[in-house]
């Protein structure tokens, strides 16, 4: 019997099966932008995190895209690198698909995997969480 947690189908490790390998992209480039923009105004990742009132780990993770920065996030690290969250994300497209956004598609076989719990109980989870 297999120990730990059991990924779900099409899971692989360091990979999120919800996100769309256009979506993948994305998040690396925006990442790569983050961190050129910051470098840009020779600021440390601890620096860049408390201009935004980030934790310097979360800062470090939405660089390497080791996970999705959330839009709130997003609108916090664009004040504190004097930029906009539209300058920020209309840069890590042109870098994520030089060919234009019209090249970008989603296939059958990249629609993401649906989860165990993708139902009314992960409704009923969410609802029963404390924040």
């Amino acid at each position: 019997m297999p120990r730990g947690p059991v990924s779900p189908p099409g899971f692989t490790e360091g990979t999120n099966p919800r996100v769309s390998e256009p979506g993948r992209l994305l998040s690396v480039a925006l990442g790569n932008v983050i961190r050129r923009r910051r470098l840009a105004r020779a600021l440390e990742v601890r620096e860049l995190a408390a201009l935004a009132g980030l934790h310097k780990g979360t800062m470090c993770r939405i660089e390497l895209s080791r996970i999705q920065v959330r839009t709130d996030d997003l609108v916090r690290i664009a004040v504190a690198l004097e930029t906009s969250p539209v300058d920020l994300i209309a840069e890590a497209v042109a870098e994520a698909f030089p060919g234009g956004w019209a090249t970008v598609s989603l296939g059958q076989d990249e629609a993401p995997p649906s989860l165990p719990g993708d139902d009314l109980s992960a409704l009923s989870m969410a609802m029963a969480c404390p924040w």
